[in-house]
């Protein structure tokens, strides 16, 4: 039986071959971060992630939010780019995204957002565009094709005759009619038109090939939430 601490063929040993870490290859068609970091750009607390691949390896920085620069003695300022760990352990010290039922410092139990709906607080009037707009590409994301359609088809707010892109039917939809397709009912339902109004400047959330096709319409089946 072999040692694992014995050399192995190429230079190294067994037990440091099997604890070495695999790195996920890194698609660039559909790039994903990590927690917490992927939370801190979508509540917008990092208002810019920047990766850069070069020959001499990889480098990973980010721009803090008037947000998070605002944290007291967090040293950051919003033009500066930061390693992401600085950036992290500020978001600490300031509480930022606490987890789940824990409670802020004003003793206030926090809820997590819903991944496939924007609700009330995300179209809050000190919500910066920014912000709104983090989360809705992270709703779409989230929600997936069909039912982003499917929410504006069951409630007839797309009556075209011909195929349609969604970013094409975006940039044309009224505030309101955007509001249908990023929110969940129950959600939509306990928004003003002032906040649904918030999304009239937003650019189309979802990357990505995704159509209003109207050719087989009538075969195809509702599109719910998933």
């Amino acid at each position: 039986m072999a040692d694992a601490n014995q050399p192995t063929r190429n230079g190294g040993n067994a037990s440091g071959a099997q604890g070495r870490k695999t790195l996920n290859a890194f698609d660039p068609k559909a790039p994903a971060i990590v927690q917490p970091y992927q939370r801190l750009v979508n509540e917008g607390w990092i208002s810019e992630l920047v990766v850069k691949f070069t020959p001499m390896g990889v480098n990973v920085a980010g721009k803090a939010s008037t947000r998070l620069a605002a944290v007291p003695d967090s040293g950051l300022n919003t033009t500066d780019p930061y390693p992401l760990a600085i950036l992290a352990r500020v978001a600490e010290l300031g509480n930022c995204i606490p987890k789940p039922g824990k409670a802020k410092k004003s003793g206030a139990v926090v809820q997590a957002l819903p991944a496939k709906s924007l609700v009330k607080s995300d179209l809050a009037a000190e919500k910066s565009a920014a912000s709104i707009q983090a989360r809705a590409n992270s709703v779409a994301a989230a929600t997936g094709g069909a039912p982003l359609v499917g929410r504006v088809r069951s409630a007839g707010k797309f009556v075209g005759t011909e195929s349609t892109s969604y970013q094409a039917w975006w940039d044309a939809a009224p505030a309101a009619d955007r509001a249908l397709s990023l929110c969940q009912g129950r959600h939509l339902t306990t928004l003003t038109d002032e906040e649904m109004a918030r999304l009239g400047g937003l650019q189309c959330p979802f990357r990505g090939t995704l159509e209003f096709t109207v050719a087989g319409e009538e075969g195809e089946e509702a599109e719910g939430d998933a």
